[in-house]
């Protein structure tokens, strides 16, 4: 998912990330992360260190999925 990291058009506090949106997109095969931008106003306003703890995707879910895609 990319989200701007500037308060602009498309904003999402990281708060709302954190309890709205990420438990909803997690749970998505596709899930694969959040993508920011851009780095200058993350820096300036310490969005990705926020959010980095809660967007990690479980590792024994991710080998689940690889061992599902892999024998099918």
């Amino acid at each position: 998912m990319g989200l701007p990291a500037a308060l602009s058009g498309g904003y999402i506090t990281p708060h709302d990330l954190i309890t709205k949106v990420l438990p909803h997109i997690k749970k998505t095969s596709n899930y694969g992360g959040i993508v920011l931008w851009d780095r200058f106003n993350d820096v300036g306003n310490n969005y990705s260190n926020q959010i980095k703890e809660h967007v990690k995707q479980s590792v024994l879910r991710f080998v689940t999925q690889v061992s599902k895609a892999i024998v099918g």
